[in-house]
């Protein structure tokens, strides 16, 4: 695998997860959905809550659910796949909408456990939670606007506001990381002895 793989592969797990908690936290009936790497899964949620035959040691994630509709105790799920974190979170959903699917041919509902008339309730809600999942999954990502902040600037005992300068500015996408200092002071004409950032320079 490139470099370039596992940088793509590293920021779509990311995304997977913060998609996952997207949806889960207007979901109370979902206890935890999330991907996590394998090392994690193994040392620490399969050692709780178990596994199914869907998780492969050999597959770099897995995707766990867990789910809790009120008095029945937490239904788990676990599916893994080995190198698309997003594909393992819509199958986890998959296996667990698959006991609340119609049959076929019939108007009846496939029931997991023993939820009887809730059943088809309960296949709406993962049909709504996927759809959600996809639309966390395929939304733009948010660019983070970089910011300066606290910025000592050098003006010889005069204010800021009798200088023209701001406290903080946005930073310009143009400008690296590594070149803001030399940016604020080309940009103000002043020197300046320090400032902070929101982002890591």
């Amino acid at each position: 695998m490139t470099k370039i793989e596992k940088e793509y592969m590293e920021k779509q797990f990311a995304k997977a997860v913060k998609a996952c908690e997207a949806v889960a936290k207007k979901r109370p009936y979902v206890e935890e959905f999330t991907v996590l790497k394998k090392d994690k899964f193994w040392s620490t949620w399969a050692k709780v809550n178990g596994y199914s035959s869907l998780v492969k040691k050999t597959h770099r994630f897995v995707a766990v659910l867990r789910l809790n509709f009120g008095g029945h105790g937490d239904i788990c799920f676990s599916v893994s796949n080995r190198e698309q974190p997003e594909i393992a979170a819509l199958d986890v959903l998959k296996v667990a909408m698959a006991g609340w699917t119609p049959e076929p041919g019939s108007s009846s509902i496939g029931v997991l456990s023993n939820y009887g008339s809730a059943a088809k309730a309960h296949f709406k809600k993962f049909k709504g939670l996927m759809d959600a999942f996809v639309k966390e999954m395929e939304a733009p990502e948010k660019k983070k606007v970089r910011k300066a902040y606290n910025i000592k600037w050098d003006t010889d005992g005069a204010t800021l506001k009798e200088c023209g300068l701001p406290r903080s500015v946005v930073i310009p996408d143009d400008v690296a990381d590594d070149e803001v200092g030399d940016w604020l002071s080309d940009e103000y004409g002043f020197c300046h002895d320090g400032y902070i950032t929101n982002f890591e320079e």
